[in-house]
């Protein structure tokens, strides 16, 4: 019999939604891209010595926050349960958002250029915003039936 691996706080019938890989290996690339750039002007440049280094070393640490960053929105999560929706964040800080269903007046898709995901508005409209949700209409329409019942 093969084994299941289940998450403790989350239930079988739950179901668990991510965000696109293909956007983040995208932005990603391009920040790469960005910072290759960057280092090939910094050692062309006749700056002297101590200036580039401070340079690269400044660059690096802005990488490193932006790579982080990017990180964290990625290993994001949304889980749909029996009585609410889990957003769950948990890279640097673990973040865990739990909006009960009973809470929430309405669920809306947006998808403007590169942007999509969907909107939960609760209590006097405020938003929470999950953005490049993979099947975000898919779990839009699983949320309005949620809170039609």
């Amino acid at each position: 019999m093969p084994k299941t691996t289940e998450q403790p706080h989350v239930k079988p019938d739950s179901r668990i939604y991510r965000k696109c890989p293909a956007v983040f290996l995208f932005l990603m690339a391009i920040f790469a891209f960005i910072i290759v750039i960057i280092f090939v002007l910094l050692t062309t440049s006749t700056a002297t010595q101590a200036v580039k280094n401070s340079w690269i070393e400044f660059l690096m640490l802005i990488e490193l926050v932006v790579l982080v960053c990017l990180i964290e929105a990625y290993v994001s999560s949304i889980t749909l349960s029996d009585k609410s929706v889990i957003i769950e964040n948990w890279i640097l800080f673990k973040q865990k958002i739990d909006i009960p269903y009973n809470k929430i007046n309405s669920v809306k898709t947006y998808s403007i250029f590169w942007l999509w995901g969907i909107e939960i508005y609760t209590g006097n409209d405020i938003v929470t915003k999950y953005s490049y949700l993979d099947k975000y209409t898919e779990v839009a329409e699983i949320l309005n039936s949620k809170i039609k019942s």
